[in-house]
């Protein structure tokens, strides 16, 4: 099954990639599992995969922070985070920093830029 998962994959890339300005979703498998390919920069690839799992992406953020009941906890303020953030920042590579920078602002979540 890894195999075919992989050869597929493959094969998707490979004819899907080319055709493709800056990304393509589709499902695969019996589950409907999603299949995002993105190409770009880092900041393009964050964006469009934002566009393209944009539901989803919003609804596991809610579930999330339900679940953990995070938004009244103040360990994750925005103060708290922001020095969190302040802290890990120069240890991460610049193209994370614009993925991750783009694919919440595609999404529409609410995050301070």
């Amino acid at each position: 099954m890894n195999r075919l998962l992989t050869s597929l994959l493959l094969i998707i890339s490979a004819v899907v990639a080319p055709c493709v300005a800056e990304g393509f979703r589709t499902s695969i498998g019996p589950d409907e599992v999603p299949l995002v390919i993105v190409r770009g920069s880092s900041y393009e690839m964050g964006r469009c995969l934002g566009e393209l799992m944009r539901t989803e992406t919003r609804q596991l953020v809610a579930a999330t922070m339900s679940y953990l009941g995070l938004e009244a906890d103040p360990r994750y303020s925005d103060e708290t985070l922001d020095a969190a953030w302040e802290a890990v920042s120069p240890h991460i590579s610049d193209n994370w920093k614009q993925h991750s920078a783009a694919c919440p602002m595609a999404a529409v979540l609410p995050i301070a830029t």
